[in-house]
């Protein structure tokens, strides 16, 4: 299956803004397409500083999206950078969320992307609250296994699926996601005893970049202690982190203690601070292999942390046979 197929899209006309465009839509006056032409609005899922998300069904082929509009965004030249992601530099990935299309409107800055919607909501959901135990270490497993892959890919370029040699290709635009953490992970089914084992995709690439080193970005729990430095080495400690949430029931960064100064200066001090980052071995009920994988993923170095890559060959040998 192309999970970016361009022939899912909606027919193009030539049209001033970049994008994909309804044909004959009708924008409003922030320049995004009027949903109710062809689309019924399900309910709304999420709204932040940079937009909001919709779940919505296409009236032509009855097809269930989610909407996400952008209030703010990096651009790459003169093209939202997470369009250009999609839509000129990612390829086919079971691991990453499905796009569909997107509309960018120029003139005013206005930018709608539409993505596969996942039925079984984001990993934020499976990560046990206050008294609960761990998360089952199959489903961790599944997880991780599942994750690191989405990491090698826009790493590297590696796709276990496409049978890519160990040598990543030479003409791969490395991806650095930069806000890796639960909520940015879907589960496409829900899980039920018929269907037990969770399919995961990595989806929110609004803060991702290409290529090298970067600055800022990501959510403070869940980012390396080498903050503001953002490359691929902090995605590694983002997945570390969610592993390590999804067995203690929390991330390894802490929040800031009572008597630390208040205010958004102080908090990212603190963030940039070695004590709010003590990473936990795994409780004794979870294999030493899962507990050795997750703490490489966590090593306080990012040079010396591990890389997507080998993390993935790690995982294919050491992953118990009963969690396979």
């Amino acid at each position: 299956m192309a999970y970016f197929s361009r022939t899912k899209r909606a027919q193009t006309e030539p049209i001033r803004e970049r994008g994909i465009r309804e044909p004959s839509a009708t924008y409003d006056t922030n320049g995004a397409v009027i949903v109710k032409e062809y689309y019924d609005q399900i309910r709304k899922i999420g709204e932040g500083g940079q937009g909001k998300l919709w779940i919505v069904k296409r009236k032509s082929d009855r097809k269930i999206l989610v909407r996400k509009t952008q209030k703010r965004f990096s651009m790459f030249g003169s093209i939202p950078c997470e369009m250009h992601i999609f839509e000129n530099v990612l390829t086919s990935h079971p691991r990453i969320l499905e796009f569909d299309h997107a509309n960018y409107a120029e003139a005013c800055g206005s930018l709608v992307l539409y993505f596969e919607h996942c039925q079984g909501g984001d990993l934020s959901e499976y990560v046990p609250g206050g008294g609960q135990s761990g998360a089952s270490e199959k489903f961790i497993w599944q997880c991780f296994v599942q994750l690191a892959d989405a990491l090698a890919f826009l790493h590297y370029g590696y796709d276990r699926f496409a049978k890519y040699p160990d040598t990543p290709p030479r003409s791969w635009r490395r991806i650095v996601h930069r806000d890796i953490k639960p909520g940015n992970v879907f589960l496409r089914r829900k899980l039920t005893s018929a269907n037990p084992v969770p399919q995961i995709v990595l989806g929110d690439f609004g803060l991702a970049t290409l290529d090298g080193l970067t600055y800022g970005g990501g959510t403070d729990e869940w980012i390396g202690p080498e903050i503001p430095v953002m490359t691929k080495e902090t995605d590694v400690w983002g997945l570390g982190a969610i592993i390590h949430a999804l067995a203690h029931g929390k991330g390894p960064v802490s929040w800031p203690p009572r008597d630390w100064p208040k205010g958004k200066k102080a908090a990212s001090q603190w963030y940039s601070d070695p004590r709010a980052r003590q990473p936990k071995p795994l409780p004794t009920r979870y294999s030493m292999s899962l507990d050795r994988n997750m703490m490489d993923c966590l090593i306080m170095d990012p040079s010396k942390r591990i890389s997507s890559l080998q993390l993935v060959k790690n995982l294919e040998l050491e992953r118990p046979k009963a969690f396979r």
